[in-house]
This record gives structure tokens, sequence and C-alpha cells, in this order.
């Protein structure tokens, strides 16, 4: 990811977003979530928002992915994407995890 080789933070969150929303209109529900979970707490640890456009897009999925996925579930893969490292995060997100 060139955000990453940038240190781009906020890119690296926008970027997952994306990646999120694509495995959410794929159908790989737990995927979603634990990239969700991971660009929340990314976000947190920032202090900082996704950018506006980002964002909308960050809360269609969530939505999205509640109406999709039992709230059991969901609090599962969300809170064991929360729990990555970011190196852990992004290879995650990119497949290699």
């Amino acid at each position: 990811m060139r955000n990453q080789e940038l240190g781009h933070q906020i890119g690296i969150a926008a970027a997952m977003t994306g990646l999120a929303k694509l495995a959410l209109e794929v159908g790989n529900l737990s995927r979603a979530a634990q990239l969700y979970g991971i660009i929340e707490d990314r976000l947190a640890a920032l202090s900082l928002p996704l950018y506006i456009t980002d964002q909308v897009e960050f809360n269609h999925g969530m939505s999205m992915l509640h109406t999709r996925l039992d709230e059991k579930t969901y609090a599962k893969f969300w809170t064991k994407g929360k729990a990555l490292s970011l190196d852990e995060a992004i290879a995650f997100a990119l497949g290699e995890s």
C-alpha cells in the first residue's frame, strides 16, 4: 500500500474502508466486520476522523453489515480486528494472513 510507504495513517484507514466494503459486497461478512474493527481502532488511536467521503462509505458499510450479521458474530470479528497491530492489520487487509 502506498499509504503505508508514506506513513499516511488516514490513507491506510480509507483504503481499508474500501476493502471492507468490497468484503461486504461479496458476502464475506466476517472479514468485513474484522476490517471495520481495524478501521475503528486505527481512527481511535490517531484521534482523527476519516475524510468525509470515506466516512460516508464507512457509515454506509457499517449500516449494511449490521443488517446482515447477527450481533454476536459481529462482535466476535470486530473485536478480533481491533486486537491486531498495524502491521498485522495491513497484512490481513491485503489478504496476506
